[in-house]
């Protein structure tokens, strides 16, 4: 009895695949076959609280860094990078309007492109949040390939002055995402 029930299970299998239906299959298609994968990766993260703009008790109302990055120095990237975009979420809980600078420098210390973010002051406390994304296509896309080294700049804008007391702190979460094409 196994051995009628296999015959037929076997039958049935080969009449759906022998029966399926199919279409010519045109090779030539491969040709025109573009893998662009994205890939994302943490760009800029920081949560600074309102004292952090303090030395001394005096207010500092800018702050800088630099970062040199290698990644636009391999031949793959610069071959097969299309697109980038940066993704920023910023969020203020400070009584004072904030502006956050990003400069993309090249070999000659020569600022290629350069961006603001901007976010509003929190007047009772509670966060004010932005987002904002700068994309990097055609002749944008070529100044971020120029780029060894990135400067960000914090500025708080003007407003009332924080001393020790001030309550609050600003914070940037940011992410890259590259678009890169496999196939050319």
């Amino acid at each position: 009895m196994d051995s009628i029930k296999f015959k037929i299970i076997v039958f049935i299998c080969l009449s759906i695949f022998f029966g399926a239906c199919t279409e010519p299959i045109d090779f030539n298609q491969v040709e025109d076959l573009v893998v662009t994968p994205e890939l994302e990766a943490s760009f800029i993260h920081f949560n600074e609280p309102a004292t952090r703009f303090l030395a001394n008790g005096v207010e500092v109302s800018r702050a800088q860094d630099f970062v040199d990055i290698e990644f636009f120095r391999y031949q793959f990237t610069t071959d097969n990078l299309e697109r980038v975009e940066l993704i920023f979420e910023t969020q203020n809980t400070i009584n004072r309007d904030f502006a956050f600078t990003i400069d993309f420098i090249d070999i000659n210390n020569t600022v290629q492109h350069s961006f603001t973010v901007q976010e509003n002051a929190s007047t009772d406390q509670t966060d004010t949040v932005s987002t904002y994304t700068e994309v990097f296509e055609n002749s944008n896309l070529l100044a971020l390939k120029q780029t060894v080294r990135i400067a960000y700049t914090l500025r708080l804008l003007a407003g009332t002055p924080i001393d020790s007391n001030t309550f609050g702190r600003v914070e940037c979460k940011s992410y890259a995402a590259f678009q890169i094409n496999l196939v050319k």
